[in-house]
């Protein structure tokens, strides 16, 4: 059986995994994109105080990280990801629920249930997606093919960019059907609520899915041994994942710095500059659907380029074209952002192109770092930590570097692509003195013929095709 093969048996077998994180990204991006009418209704025109709902969501993230990797560990990734969708979809629903303040404004008391059940709800969402992300990408990781894992796990980089496409396009078509007026009214309610159908469907799917077998053969071989399993309690275990695997959990901090400042202080934050700056909506809405898609279209090509010349490798690239390319291309863009030409190019396209390399495969060099013991919390808490302190502060960080230059956020940028190639750098250097194994599913390739002989990289890899079709039809029988 060939690589499409091994994909489209991924996608038979799990595809409420990857239903369910379309949905997941789907949901945490629709506040973001509905900021105004959410700002008017809630917050009485406070810009600052409808992005602290946004960021509550950051801040709660490395918390879901924390609690459902520990469940994930503990008592299996299968119980994680049910969760994580479960609370997502009450999270967002519940937001096209609430009492609107802004009708309400002679019942003080009314008002203030609103913007205080919004915040919960916000934060649940943000427990919620920590959660996702560290399980199921530790899922993907434990049941893709090890010969083609940069390609499954890429699946997960288009499942992503799929979700915060949908929200684009389902927010842009409301607005042109219903209008700005209808939309304030009644219609901003529709995409939260517009979840429900989709999500039951993922949730029905997670819970008929099998344990991963990876995840079962670990404790199996930890309840034959006669001192049982290290860290069998939940706190037990998050001193475990700390204590042993602090270096580790440092590499994957740093190393998802490009990726989130280029997500939320570039793809994100850079849509709002382009329309205070006099680009067109239109434009910038086309720009951003088209970066969407490029990215979706580029993820399996750069998770080939990882499964052929090594993960690690691919992670240093898209951190040096970061580091090269983003203060260049803000400042193209910045020279002229009414000019439809140059968003679409700019801003729809090399910044594509950008965000394709350092984030198509980041989910399996996160996940690699860690063994099957404490796999789901080590990502749980290393990849959201990253997340919210780079990808949380960047906008603000962004916006607020234009005071002293008007090339900042491309200085962001490049900064950024710094910090994660000088941590892959790193890193090598700390698995040489014996600190991190950086590949615990799969050791080749991943620096390519650097730090591996290509020929021993194919063997090592063409030995583990039988060992998968085993698992496949030991799946399919389930």
């Amino acid at each position: 059986m060939g690589t499409v093969g091994d994909l489209l048996d991924l996608v038979r077998l799990y595809w409420p995994l990857l239903l369910g994180n379309s949905l997941e990204w789907y949901e945490f991006a629709v506040y973001g994109y509905m900021e105004s009418y959410m700002e008017q209704n809630f917050f009485e025109g406070s810009a600052i105080a409808t992005w602290a709902g946004f960021t509550a969501t950051f801040l709660a993230r490395p918390v879901g990280g924390l609690f459902l990797g520990t469940i994930g560990d503990l008592f299996g990734r299968r119980i994680a990801v049910i969760m994580s969708v479960i609370g997502m979809l009450i999270g967002t629903a519940g937001q096209g629920l609430l009492p609107c303040p802004r009708n309400h404004r002679n019942s003080p008391w009314v008002s203030m249930a609103g913007v205080v059940a919004l915040f919960c709800l916000r934060l649940l969402q943000g427990l919620c997606t920590g959660g996702e992300i560290s399980s199921v990408s530790t899922y993907i990781v434990e049941v893709g093919s090890q010969r083609s894992l940069g390609r499954c796990t890429a699946l997960l980089s288009v499942t992503v960019n799929l979700g915060f496409m949908l929200a684009r396009v389902v927010i842009w078509t409301l607005q042109s059907h219903l209008g700005d007026s209808a939309m304030l009214q009644w219609g901003w309610r529709v995409p939260f609520l517009l979840a429900l159908l989709p999500g039951s469907v993922a949730v029905a799917g997670r819970i008929c899915l099998r344990e991963s077998g990876e995840f079962v053969r670990e404790h199996e071989e930890a309840d034959s041994e006669e001192d049982g399993m290290p860290g069998h309690s939940p706190w037990q275990h998050m001193q475990l994942a700390l204590q042993s695997h602090f270096p580790a959990i440092l590499v994957g901090i740093f190393g998802v710095c490009n990726i989130a400042v280029l997500q939320y202080g570039g793809l994100i934050w850079t849509n709002s500059f382009l329309k205070k700056h006099g680009s067109p909506t239109n434009t910038v809405m086309t720009a951003g659907v088209c970066s969407r898609l490029i990215q979706m279209c580029l993820a399996i090509l750069v998770g080939w380029l990882a499964d052929v010349h090594g993960l690690g490798l691919v992670t240093l690239a898209g951190a040096w074209m970061l580091m090269s390319a983003g203060l260049p291309m803000f400042i193209a863009l910045e020279s002229d952002p009414a000019n439809p030409v140059n968003v679409c190019i700019t801003y729809g396209i090399m910044y594509a192109l950008m965000a394709s390399l350092c984030g198509s495969v980041v989910f399996m060099c996160v996940a690699e770092l860690f063994p099957t013991s404490v796999r789901n919390l080590g990502v749980g808490i290393s990849f959201n930590v990253g997340f919210c302190f780079f990808g949380g502060f960047a906008p603000v960080l962004a916006e607020a570097s234009l005071k002293w230059t008007p090339h900042g956020p491309g200085l962001l940028l490049s900064a950024a692509g710094a910090v994660t190639f000088l941590t892959v750098l790193a890193s090598v250097k700390l698995q040489e003195a014996g600190k991190v194994q950086l590949a615990h599913v799969r050791p080749v390739p991943y620096l390519g013929t650097w730090a591996h002989g290509s020929q021993n990289a194919e063997e090592s890899l063409e030995s583990l095709t039988g060992a998968h079709a085993r698992m496949v039809a030991h799946a399919g029988e389930s």
